[in-house]
């Protein structure tokens, strides 16, 4: 999912215009808006951390968010299962 270790704070965020404008194509708000429509369990505190950033976002929080899609695809065939409760 995400980077073990990895860190995202609002001192990422740009600080100028341009830098804010480089990122603006980047459609990061759609991404997190889909997995909220799927939320799973496993992914839910990774997309409570991504979705502070929807306003600033740069390079990094990007990245996390892709980390998070990818992951998802790799397990899509996978369940939880707490003792008989299946999710």
């Amino acid at each position: 999912m995400m980077n073990q270790g990895k860190t995202l704070s609002k001192e990422q965020c740009p600080k100028t215009l341009v830098k804010r404008g480089r990122m603006s194509g980047i459609p990061y708000a759609l991404a997190i808006g889909s997995v909220m429509l799927c939320t799973r369990p496993d992914v839910s505190f990774a997309l409570s951390v991504t979705s502070h950033f929807q306003r600033d976002l740069v390079e990094c929080h990007w990245t996390a968010v892709i980390s998070i899609l990818k992951y998802l695809g790799r397990t899509k065939d996978e369940i939880l299962d707490y003792g008989g409760i299946i999710v």
